[in-house]
């Protein structure tokens, strides 16, 4: 197949699995928001469907694979790509949708409920043509997302589920062409920067007024936010118990190569978040970071292949350097800014007290985000340590218990795949528990001297 021909089919299919999965994930992460909504007055069962509609896209992304590819074996091409893309992403949505319904809605929704307008008016009406401008930033944002996706694709397309992160890769690990590849990588990457422009997130200001209208809520909703977590932690349980048996002592360098690369992971992203709290970025800069979409594993892997051909220790320098590029951005635009811009009016005051930008971030901003910090690094070393994709671009060979996992998962060898599912899901908590551990420590030590 002539080379345009096959770029502008991988395009066309890659598009058309990011447009599905992004409709079929706003379609679903209404209805959650509107779940979430129907549960606005009760907090505590509030804050536990935010749970269980975040935990899918916080869980290693090789654990949701293992789940579809054992249990939906059909669940392959095109639909499976999209099942797996709105299981991880209705309920990112549905927190986004969420919030923009209670800094805008609440008060429109009671002065429709009193005008007796009914639901399907309320939302026909009001709601899509005043919301639509945030909602298409969430739509491109799940879009981007979905096209950039690649461990999903690579698992789960099978020959004629070939995305452009795939075949980037395939001309790079298989065909060695290294020019194909580096066109279609740049073809890609001014694509995104392009989406980005669409993507750049407000900042959603919570609203005092709570809403007594049934307008926007939904009962399906709860089911809806509830049940991929359930789908996923029974795949997880059934797998873990039916091979507990079986479970041997791990590779020992696979075990010390996932920890090194996690904890060293979690460490640069931590001194990233300080230093985006210490030089705090003026407006044009914060929101471009708010739009930034994460780059894709290929082109970061494809990049500091080209840029640092070394092997050996040279491979897991550039897995943890590669992984803090992936996972900064997401860190940053999921909550870490909403924390340090909360802290402006204070920072403020202290500036016409005249102090220094260090006394402001060693007395003002450390003590207060400290152990946010470390608990957002902890989670980037839970991703790092079960993240097979980065992995696959640049290691020579298998360096961690995740790239051994998905090579057996790819093989159809369950039962021996399974014998690792305990083993990295120790693993990753256990770098959680370190930081969130080291956070909690530095943070009670620090507010006793300051």
């Amino acid at each position: 197949m002539p080379i345009l021909e096959q770029y502008v089919q991988v395009f066309a299919f890659t598009v058309a699995q990011a447009f599905t999965s992004a409709f079929t994930s706003m379609f679903f992460g209404i209805l959650g928001a509107m779940g979430l909504w129907s549960l606005a007055k009760n907090k505590n069962a509030l804050r536990i469907l935010t749970a269980f509609a975040i935990l899918p896209n916080t869980l290693p992304i090789i654990f949701v694979i293992f789940s579809f590819i054992k249990y939906l074996p059909m669940a392959r091409g095109f639909w499976g790509i999209v099942a797996i893309h709105c299981f991880l992403n209705a309920g990112l949505v549905a927190i986004a949708v969420f919030q923009v319904f209670q800094s805008k809605m609440g008060a429109l929704a009671d002065v429709a409920w009193i005008a007796s307008c009914s639901q399907v008016r309320f939302l026909k009406s009001v709601v899509l043509p005043y919301l639509k401008n945030d909602l298409t930033r969430i739509f491109f944002f799940v879009f981007a997302l979905s096209f950039t996706s690649f461990a999903v694709p690579l698992m789960i397309g099978g020959s004629r589920g070939t995305t452009l992160e795939v075949l980037i890769y395939e001309k790079i690990r298989i065909s060695a062409d290294w020019s194909q590849a580096c066109v279609m990588a740049l073809m890609q990457l001014i694509f995104i920067l392009g989406i980005s422009f669409f993507v750049k997130r407000q900042v959603a200001t919570q609203a005092n007024y709570v809403s007594k209208s049934p307008l926007l809520s939904v009962d399906f909703g709860i089911f809806v936010l509830v049940l991929p977590t359930i789908f996923i932690g029974f795949c997880l349980m059934q797998s873990f118990f039916s091979q507990f048996e079986k479970w041997q002592m791990p590779n020992l360098s696979l075990v010390f190569g996932s920890l090194f690369i996690a904890i060293g992971s979690g460490l640069f992203n931590l001194f990233l978040l300080f230093v985006s709290a210490r030089y705090r970025p003026n407006p044009k800069w914060r929101s471009f970071l708010l739009g930034l979409v994460s780059p894709s594993a290929v082109i970061i892997g494809f990049s500091l292949i080209w840029l640092f051909p070394g092997v050996g220790w040279a491979s897991y320098i550039k897995l943890i350097f590669g992984l803090t590029l992936m996972h900064f951005p997401i860190l940053y635009r999921m909550s870490w800014d909403a924390q340090v811009f909360a802290l402006y009016q204070q920072i403020e005051t202290a500036q016409t007290l005249s102090a220094s930008p260090r006394q402001i971030f060693s007395r003002v901003i450390v003590p207060q985000v400290l152990k946010y910090a470390y608990n957002l690094s902890g989670l980037a070393a839970l991703w790092s340590f079960s993240d097979f994709t980065l992995a696959s671009v640049v290691a020579e060979r298998d360096l961690t218990r995740a790239q051994l996992f998905s090579h057996l998962t790819e093989s159809y060898r369950f039962e021996q795949a399974e014998a690792l599912i305990l083993p990295m899901m120790v693993g990753a908590i256990f770098c959680y528990l370190i930081f969130s551990g080291v956070g909690n420590v530095a943070s009670r030590i620090l507010m006793r001297t300051v």
